[in-house]
């Protein structure tokens, strides 16, 4: 299981998540989170030969709470179910969280797979379009439409171009006026991303080791006229596997690590923070994700406040029930 392929996720199709308790929505964060996100949830699945697919037909969570901090004293139970279409690709995403509830539903494809068009009902009176454009395969403009069919319906672009591999080198937000412009080595990998706007400058500079892993992440941001501050990600590697990510924003008090640990036969992977807490991910022998434990806020005994726990039930989504 390469933990490294969440360092650069795939875009188009995860969107903004709502607003949720700050503590919550820390601890989803601290994991890679597969619940939103078309594109990544389709490549999560298996099609055989005969045809039958096998694929995440929901994702159940549940916060149990031993403190009072911000209202956190009683469970918190989160929902994530996924019909397909008939080519084993999402035909909807259904995400619950106490009462509150939002329903993506992608309308159409074309004969690659690639979303064409979703839609997004947050409410009754709330409808989100989002449409995608392609020439040649290629993902050329993404229109959102927000609060479709009403007087304030309002439209919002970002427009991408490509090299002469098809290689994203500028992806433009119309609305924010803002550019992001890729530069690849010589081995195709991402060494450079710029992004511009009207409020300031944000270089990222990769580096890799001879393996193609990614081991380190410079940010250089300017902010209107104020200095250069410098950031680091920095992640190393034994035996091909993630051991270590460190966030550097400067000087001791602003490092923060992560240290990952592997259980002999692969199924378990522990991931814990130098600002506290544990995520522990259980997978089956095909790699697909079994199981999410974040635990954060620990005691003197060793229990914790906070223990959010993710399960992830699959299964032929197009057999006959």
């Amino acid at each position: 299981m390469n933990l490294t392929k969440s360092i650069n996720a795939g875009l188009i199709t995860c969107h903004s998540m709502r607003k949720t308790p700050v503590l919550l929505l820390c601890l989803l964060m601290l994991t890679v989170s597969l619940a939103g996100c078309t594109e990544e949830i389709n490549e999560q699945v298996t099609v055989s030969e005969g045809g039958t697919c096998f694929a995440i037909l929901e994702i159940n969570g549940t916060m149990v709470s031993n403190g009072t901090y911000e209202g956190y004293d009683e469970n918190h139970a989160t929902l994530d179910t996924y019909t397909y279409n008939s080519a084993c690709l999402v035909a909807s995403h259904l995400s619950t969280e106490g009462n509150y509830s939002t329903l993506w539903t992608n309308t159409t494809y074309d004969d690659e797979g690639n979303p064409l068009v979703m839609n997004l009902e947050s409410g009754p009176d709330s409808l989100e379009r989002i449409e995608y454009v392609y020439e040649n395969g290629l993902l050329m403009t993404v229109k959102t439409t927000e609060d479709v069919g009403e007087e304030n319906e309002m439209a919002y672009y970002v427009n991408y171009t490509y090299d002469d591999q098809g290689r994203e080198l500028t992806r433009y937000v119309q609305d924010w006026d803002q550019y992001t412009n890729t530069t690849y080595g010589s081995n195709g990998e991402i060494i450079q991303e710029v992004q511009s706007g009207p409020w300031g400058t944000t270089i990222s500079n990769m580096t890799y080791d001879a393996q193609g892993n990614q081991i380190q992440i410079e940010y250089a941001s300017q902010y209107r006229d104020a200095d250069w501050s410098y950031t680091y990600d920095n992640y190393t590697y034994e035996n091909g596997k993630l051991v270590q990510h460190v966030d550097d924003n400067g000087g001791p008090d602003y490092t923060y690590y992560t240290n990952y640990t592997y259980s002999t036969d692969g199924l378990t992977t522990e991931a814990w923070r130098s600002s506290g807490g544990v995520t522990i991910t259980t997978f089956d022998a095909d790699g697909n994700t079994l199981s999410e434990v974040m635990k954060s806020s620990q005691y003197e005994d060793g229990t914790w406040q906070y223990v959010f726990t993710r399960t992830y039930t699959w299964g032929d989504p197009l057999a006959e029930a």
